[in-house]
């Protein structure tokens, strides 16, 4: 097989190579993206839970219109940020056909966490803001007012005990607010209970109207502190319990789902990086191959179809590079006789078998160091060379004379070959008695140092001295 179909046959391998690699690569790469994607909603939903918490704790801590707004804007945004991981993780779970990746899973959970999470969120503004969000305001505000309005009337009677006992309670009231504990609630009870006895026992006119007064005061503080501990103040209870316990799964859910992603994105990582060195590698190949095409392809342009010998543009420029060679040079021209004869009887391709057969010899003989060997077209070749002596080479030059003659007496037959001539037209058209094929040869040796002016003087040479040749059973030679 030759050396040229061989490249192909690499060039093609190399190239679908690089196809699927390239192919591969992307797909890789798409995979990584996906996964960043889903890491980088990850850590914005981070981010975003952090901020939110801040601003929770804040509205819990001020109670304030403007930390209820800001924690509102907050849950909107940490929102949007947990669909968006949501929708990118089902269009990973679409791409990768698994639903039953542990990954999406996780996710899952984690969106249904903070759906959870947001509800109850919602329903501490909700409560809170029903508790009051200052003291004027919701349920506080009203027991305040309520509290004062009944030390107010107590304080008109000029009932200084029952008035401590009252103060008593609020005590209890505050104890409760501050700590949460359901003592403090026994405790206000039994006060009120207390209170009411002191009242009857002491200004019994005033009972029914003080009481419904205390009646509706202790009816706020149990709305009250009903709705405190369905918000879950002073113990890990309620609604804010249930945010802790929600926040503790997302924690959990968030860092084992970035893990997740790292750990798949870290095979994914390494075998872009394998596949991008293996890409540059099968790319420069591929290059060299190119580059190694276009060398042979500018090699061909210079050398003759037929023979793969040199062609008339390197042979013109090899002997003017002769010219003004000090050395020895010489130069033979090669010519077939009968060769127009030989093609008309035995039709071209054998004549093209003798031409690559006769290329085939000034290989065998001239193919050597500081040798060059050129086919000017049809049946004319040159060798030229320098740094050898005229007999050696005169004696090649007869030797691939009688090599010829005998490698193209196949093509005769034997009468013919005894003969030593074929009939067939000559070129004029008249039948003839025409000597075989044979091959004549005109040699110009060029003395050291002598410089030729132009590369015409060669040409005109060989051209008076080919005619002997032609008539000549020898090589004709001049020396100048």
């Amino acid at each position: 097989m030759k050396i040229g179909t061989l490249s192909k046959y690499l060039f093609a391998l190399l190239l679908l190579l690089f196809i699927a690699s390239t192919f591969y690569l992307i797909r890789v790469t798409q995979h990584l993206k996906e996964l960043d994607r889903l890491q980088r909603f990850s850590e914005h939903i981070s981010s975003s839970h952090e901020k939110l918490n801040a601003i929770e704790f804040g509205f819990l801590f001020e109670k304030s219109l403007h930390y209820r707004e800001a924690l509102q804007q907050a849950m909107e945004h940490f929102k949007s940020q947990n669909e968006s991981l949501y929708y990118a993780q089902c269009q990973y779970v679409v791409k990768e056909r698994n639903s039953d990746d542990p990954l999406y899973k996780d996710i899952q959970m984690l969106h249904q966490t903070i759906g959870s999470y947001f509800d109850e969120i919602s329903s501490i503004i909700t409560l809170q803001t029903q508790m009051g969000l200052d003291h004027e305001q919701g349920l506080y505000g009203d027991l305040r007012r309520d509290a004062h309005l009944l030390e107010e009337r107590i304080g008109q009677l000029g009932a200084h005990k029952i008035l401590v006992t009252l103060l008593q309670i609020r005590r209890h009231e505050k104890d409760f607010m501050l700590r949460g504990l359901e003592g403090y609630i026994t405790a206000y009870e039994k006060k009120i209970v207390r209170i009411k006895q002191e009242l009857r026992a002491s200004y019994p006119q005033y009972y029914d109207d003080l009481g419904r007064y205390i009646d509706t005061y202790r009816e706020k503080f149990i709305q009250f502190t009903t709705i405190y501990k369905a918000i879950g103040y002073g113990a890990n209870i309620g609604a804010l319990g249930r945010t802790a316990q929600y926040r503790a799964t997302y924690k959990s859910l968030k860092e084992r789902i970035i893990d997740t992603i790292q750990e798949r994105k870290a095979p994914l990582e390494e075998q872009q990086n394998i596949l991008l060195f293996v890409l540059s590698v099968l790319f420069m190949a591929l290059t060299l191959i190119i580059l190694r095409f276009r060398r042979e392809l500018e090699h061909a342009k210079e050398r003759n179809p037929l023979t793969d010998l040199n062609g008339n543009k390197r042979i013109k420029h090899y002997l003017n590079a002769l010219k003004t060679n000090p050395n020895t040079r010489i130069i033979v021209y090669f010519d077939f006789d009968y060769f127009k004869p030989f093609n008309d009887h035995f039709g071209f391709k054998k004549g093209d078998e003798a031409i690559i057969a006769f290329a085939d010899l000034l290989r065998i003989e001239f193919g050597f160091k500081n040798h060059f060997i050129g086919h000017i077209g049809g049946d004319d070749f040159i060798v030229a060379m320098h740094k050898v002596d005229f007999e050696s080479v005169h004696k090649r030059v007869k030797s691939i004379q009688k090599s010829f003659r005998r490698i193209t007496k196949k093509y005769y037959s034997t009468e013919e070959i005894k003969q030593g001539w074929m009939r067939e037209k000559d070129r004029f058209g008249e039948v003839r008695e025409l000597p075989l094929l044979s091959v004549s040869a005109s040699i110009i040796e060029i003395r050291e140092n002598r410089v030729i002016a132009d590369i015409e003087e060669i040409s005109t040479l060989f051209s008076l001295i080919k005619e002997n040749a032609k008539l000549s059973s020898i090589s004709a030679a001049s020396i100048i």
